[in-house]
């Protein structure tokens, strides 16, 4: 019974370790790194990809894992000592087996194993992929049971897993932006651009747009000559254009106005005005207007209504904040 016993003793902690060193390797390992490999084909980083989209499930399996492989060490233990005491040893022994395991469990189950989590979580990762796996399908049932009701808990309190790892989400790639910066691959100045752009890519327009009431425009009919006055006056680098009727109906481009040709002769017609859903994130809506090469568009809401006009200067003001305000034009 004692060597049934010591195996019990050595798989239930060789299972600790296994679920210690694989959980801080799942919340210490790069998600970009994880991203690339799944872009490269490679099927172990696929499988953990699968984890870690699931992040609810995978806690859930570690718990109850972690669990089981307690109970393990435990039990072995305790079969130990009353196999001592059986064979006529005295009750001291439980004492003594006590002090002697628990510092054993500690640094083999734990300590050690999360360490190497730490250290080298990629690698670490994916050692364990192939046996996570077989533990997951073992688990499934208990697993889906705990996260099921994980997920009850969830809509209860009104917390959003999506917006818990969004947050993990930013800090990662903060993480990221500190080593290339640490490493000399990144300037400060483009570090600060992209934390810059993650604090509002999420951002709708609607919330950036100049309002219709505070917009105003020059007629189809206007001179050149007053079109950049009006410009300057009000310190545009775009010029709406609007018709009798208050609505607009185009822009210009104050540069293109300032090297035309004939000073005194009539405007050329306006370049049209596109539209954006006014629930258009930040992110999307740079990046449409950057690659149509629009730098002045209308914001129109789920009824087409137009409730604002958007410039691609607003939109860079956002992201030249702090120190790199200095950059505006």
């Amino acid at each position: 019974m004692l060597i049934w016993a010591g195996v019990l003793f050595v798989l239930g902690l060789g299972f600790s370790a296994f679920c210690s060193g694989t959980e801080t390797a799942f919340y210490r390992s790069s998600r970009v790194k994880l991203v690339m490999s799944v872009m490269e084909g490679d099927r172990i980083g696929k499988l953990l990809a699968w984890f870690s989209n699931r992040p609810a499930f995978f806690v859930a399996t570690i718990l109850i894992a972690n669990n089981i492989a307690n109970y393990l060490v435990s039990f072995s233990i305790t079969l130990a000592v009353v196999v001592l005491i059986d064979q006529g040893r005295s009750g001291v022994w439980e004492l003594i087996a006590t002090i002697l395991i628990s510092p054993i469990v500690f640094i083999f189950g734990e300590s050690f194993p999360k360490s190497l989590g730490l250290l080298a979580p990629n690698r670490c990762l994916r050692v364990a992929a192939i046996p996570l796996v077989g533990v997951s399908v073992i688990l499934a049932p208990a697993a889906a049971l705990l996260w099921g009701i994980a997920r009850l808990l969830e809509n209860f309190v009104g917390q959003s897993p999506e917006r818990m790892q969004m947050t993990l989400a930013r800090k990662e790639i903060e993480q990221v932006l500190d080593e290339g910066q640490h490493a000399g691959i990144l300037h400060p100045s483009q570090r600060q651009l992209t934390q810059n752009f993650f604090l509002v890519a999420a951002r709708p327009i609607r919330q950036l747009c100049i309002p219709t009431s505070r917009i105003t425009g020059i007629k189809p009919n206007t001179s050149r000559a007053a079109a950049v006055r009006f410009a300057q006056r009000h310190r545009l680098a775009d010029i709406p254009v609007v018709d009798g009727q208050q609505k607009f109906v185009g822009y210009y481009h104050l540069v293109d106005l300032l090297v035309q040709e004939n000073v005194d002769g009539p405007l050329p017609p306006p370049k049209p005005l596109r539209s954006l859903n006014a629930d258009e994130a930040f992110g999307e809506a740079i990046l449409w207007m950057q690659t149509n090469r629009e730098s002045l568009v209308q914001v129109v809401n789920k009824q087409s209504q137009i409730v604002g006009l958007l410039s691609i200067d607003q939109l860079t003001s956002q992201l030249l904040k702090g120190p790199l305000e200095s950059l505006r034009r």
